[in-house]
């Protein structure tokens, strides 16, 4: 149905009418600073590790998921590629809470409570002008603003296209399930890669999560190396959050459809088309 999120929950979908966020800005500094490769200057929150997303584009990646706190109107990249704040306060179909984040004091499930101070990394499509958008209708979601644009953590950021997710996804022998510091999740290695010493890398799933596992120490190597984690952060439907430690959704900028917009679902056979209501992670590039 037009007003529904593809995935079936068996929670009822709450309209929560979120008041728009005229000024998002951002008052963080993120590490590592390291140059852009097109200009050469030291950009902070960028990563080391240099990627091709067509024959002719290189891209570095953020140094984490985009967050974003709603009393203050402040943007940031999170502290560690591994981090996302999931919904610690809900419980899943099974009995079970749904897998906590790693950012203390923050849930995605209270994106549109007032005066809410903790930090939100699930975004409905498109909404760099609105981050705490929760409507249920797809007409709210048919202009995209990049959160790249609008963030205010430096010129040039930008979220990739349909088809440079693609490209990357299609590199053979260059991505991995894996889990770094206990979080789930997709490790891709740039096209330029030395296996740092004590360490080891696996392409495929073969495994499942424990593909490639790597702690803090290993995966500081790896990162330093040029490596990129994308944490199973799951997905979020008005204020209810699933999949948390399961699903590896990201934006992107291409649309796909009156309702849906293409995102890349790195632990899944294909990307997917994805209704745009749905709140989703996002990972920036420059």
């Amino acid at each position: 149905m037009k007003r529904l999120c593809f995935y079936l929950l068996s929670v009822a979908l709450l309209l929560s009418a979120c008041s728009k966020d005229d000024d998002p800005v951002a008052t963080t500094t993120n590490e590592p600073t390291h140059e852009d490769p097109s200009g050469g200057e030291e950009v902070a929150g960028m990563l080391p590790g240099v990627f091709s997303v067509s024959d002719s584009t290189t891209v570095r990646f953020s140094q984490g998921n985009l967050q974003y706190q709603p009393s203050s109107g402040t943007w940031r990249f999170a502290p560690n590629q591994w981090d996302f704040v999931g919904a610690p306060s809900q419980t899943g179909l099974n009995g079970n809470k749904t897998p906590n984040g790693t950012i203390e004091g923050s849930d995605n499930a209270l994106i549109s409570t007032i005066g809410y101070s903790g930090w939100i990394d699930l975004f409905g499509w498109g909404t760099g002008n609105n981050p705490t958008q929760t409507s249920v209708f797809s007409e709210d979601y048919t202009v995209f603003t990049d959160w790249g644009s609008v963030c205010g953590l430096g010129e040039g950021w930008r979220t990739l296209h349909a088809d440079e997710w693609k490209y990357l996804r299609n590199r053979p022998g260059k991505s991995a399930w894996a889990t770094v510091n206990e979080i789930h999740g997709i490790v891709m290695i740039p096209e330029s890669w030395t296996t740092p010493e004590g360490c080891a890398f696996v392409a495929g799933q073969d495994d499942g999560w424990n593909t490639n596992v790597y702690d803090k120490p290993a995966w500081a190597k790896m990162e330093q190396a040029g490596a990129i984690f994308l944490p199973a952060a799951g997905m979020r439907n008005n204020l209810a959050v699933y999949d948390v430690g399961i699903k590896v959704r990201y934006w992107s900028s291409k649309p796909g459809g009156p309702d849906h917009s293409f995102a890349y679902a790195g632990n899944e056979e294909y990307d997917q088309t994805t209704y745009r209501i749905c709140g989703l992670s996002v990972r920036l590039v420059r």
